[in-house]
């Protein structure tokens, strides 16, 4: 979640929603075994969200959310324009009930 989170607030422009709008809404939803997380900004930025190909990702800094994102959810994530009005949904699919795994003193599983 903190991820899709910290890119709406990173790359949607600020101020644009107008005085006392929500800027982010975050909403989860259960359906089929599976937990959807939708962010929603009322941005104008005009670039598609993207996961980097860039093979010196792992050194940087930042620019990895949505890498983490695709990882965790398997590739089961997108976007959809936010209507009526200005911005974005960006979403991701994560298992709702995702297995345990145990281990025994031994290391063993």
């Amino acid at each position: 979640m903190s991820e899709l989170v910290t890119n709406a607030v990173r790359h949607a422009r600020q101020g644009v929603a107008g005085p006392g709008a929500a800027p982010l809404v975050l909403r989860l939803v259960t359906y089929d075994g599976l937990l959807r997380v939708e962010v929603a900004d009322a941005g104008l930025t005009a670039e598609d969200p993207h996961v980097r190909p860039d093979p010196a990702l792992f050194l940087t800094e930042g620019g990895r959310g949505l890498t983490i994102v695709s990882a965790l959810s398997e590739g089961n994530w997108g976007h959809r324009s936010r209507n009526p009005g200005p911005g974005r949904i960006v979403w991701c699919d994560l298992p709702a009930n995702p297995p345990h795994h145990h281990e025994s003193n031994d290391g063993t599983a």
